[in-house]
């Protein structure tokens, strides 16, 4: 199944397309569809597929990553007292926060602090560390955990951690199952979120296509939502 998304706070369409049981296949579809995808777009799918689709694409970056999920959730410390909820009144220091560590905000936008699921632990007006969420559905009982950041000044303190376990126990009184995304040779991460009980999923790639198609292609048939 292929999925063509706008997302909030990327300026691009989206196209998902991981599949742990069915990756080849889904390979396969997403070459047969290529003809019908925006000719700008970001696309996460199984491992190979910049390679699948270079003959009607090229990819601006691509990277590895892996999929984690929490499967341990006795190993979460409790949730700490200092870390407290952040709303849209922190927004300033939230996005001061993303400027010091400009990855840490991808995909964000400022209407996902109205969750209740962000949380920071900070120093006077300064935010330290942040943890949050690309999207939470209650009705579905998922989540996925996004904006992990801690300020190059703050490192090797804990500070990750200590968010990262107050935000994961506050899903869990309303969510069964949180998920996160992250590098795949991002090991000091990744150490980190299996220390508090996340396990591995599945690896996927990520990337930034943009057609090599000739301008005045015309698409054989129109994508839907979802196929």
């Amino acid at each position: 199944m292929v999925g063509l998304i706008a997302l909030p706070g990327s300026d691009l369409p989206v196209v998902y397309a991981v599949s742990a049981a069915a990756a080849e296949q889904t390979l396969a579809l997403l070459a047969d569809l290529a003809v019908d995808l925006p000719p700008h777009l970001i696309i996460t799918g199984p491992d190979g597929l910049t390679d699948r689709l270079a003959n009607a694409y090229h990819a601006t970056w691509s990277g590895p990553h892996v999929k984690m999920h929490l499967a341990r959730p006795a190993m979460l410390p409790a949730a700490d007292p200092d870390v407290h909820v952040l709303t849209a009144a922190d927004l300033d220091r939230l996005e001061t926060l993303f400027a010091a560590d400009p990855h840490s905000g991808v995909y964000f936008h400022a209407g996902l602090l109205d969750s209740g699921y962000y949380v920071g632990i900070g120093q006077g007006a300064d935010l330290m560390a942040a943890a949050g969420v690309h999207l939470v559905d209650r009705r579905c009982g998922v989540a996925a955990i996004g904006n992990v950041s801690t300020h190059p000044g703050h490192r090797r303190r804990g500070l990750a951690r200590r968010v990262l376990a107050t935000l994961c126990r506050r899903l869990l009184g309303d969510v069964d199952l949180i998920g996160l995304n992250v590098l795949r040779d991002n090991h000091a991460a990744r150490a980190l979120y299996e220390g508090l009980g996340f396990v591995t999923l599945v690896g996927y790639e990520e990337a930034e296509l943009i057609t090599s198609r000739p301008a005045d292609h015309v698409p054989r048939r129109g994508l839907g939502a979802e196929r």
